[in-house]
């Protein structure tokens, strides 16, 4: 009965959001500049961005987020960028830190051009987490566009590391710099009836096989497959 009556309670709360003027022009607006922010997709798409050497993306990112009504961002000593949209000195008063992530999981010599076939955009990373990035864009456009005010205090911004390698590094290095974070919202391609609350962790394990030659070691391939199944 309990989290029913919490659900409840959150359907209404969306629905009071939902019903105010502001807040309707806003999502309004939103889908009307839809071309542009897969404009800005792209453009963020094709600037390549490995795990551990994301600088050029994150200048581009920050560019667009100036040019959106964000400044002074900080880049912190991990490579993460952000800036506080709204800051109250209320102590009761909670923090949202919003964001993506800036990496992919394409190295350097991969090709990102994007491409248009058939009604459809291709390019590596265009959709993750370039998508993920161009939508922390247009949302911030939208917050200073329509002057929408917030009860949070409210960051901005971008991690880097989430992928393989990079093993969540600049998520994990925010959090133990900003230990007073009470939710975390991660647009890791958005989509929109889909939401993952509370997901697991980042669990990394390495595996040694020692034998003897050629077959000990085809015998070794034939475990780390064997192994990597049975963590899936």
């Amino acid at each position: 009965m309990e989290n029913e009556a919490k659900t409840s309670d959150f359907q209404q709360n969306i629905q009071k959001i939902l019903s105010d003027d502001r807040v309707k022009e806003a999502l309004h607006q939103i889908f009307l500049e839809s071309e542009q922010t897969i404009a800005t997709q792209i453009k963020l798409a094709e600037t390549a961005s490995p795990p551990f050497n994301e600088e050029k993306r994150r200048e581009l990112f920050i560019k667009l987020l100036n040019d959106s009504g964000l400044e002074d961002l900080t880049i912190d000593t991990e490579g993460n960028t952000y800036a506080y949209f709204n800051k109250t000195d209320n102590a009761d008063t909670p923090t949202l830190f919003l964001s993506a992530h800036l990496d992919s999981v394409f190295d350097n010599e991969t090709d990102v051009t994007v491409t248009f076939k058939d009604g459809m955009y291709y390019g590596p990373g265009i959709y993750d987490d370039a998508r993920g990035l161009a939508v922390v864009i247009a949302l911030t456009k939208t917050l200073t566009q329509f002057d929408i005010k917030l009860e949070s205090s409210l960051i901005i911004g971008a991690t880097v590391g989430e992928e393989g390698p990079g093993d969540l590094r600049g998520a994990k290095h925010f959090f133990k710099k900003h230990d007073s974070i009470d939710a975390f919202i991660s647009i890791d391609i958005d989509v929109p009836n889909e939401i993952i609350y509370q997901a697991t962790g980042s669990l990394r394990y390495i595996y040694t096989f020692n034998g003897m030659g050629g077959i000990a070691t085809a015998t070794s391939v034939n475990l780390a497959l064997f192994m990597l199944q049975l963590e899936l």
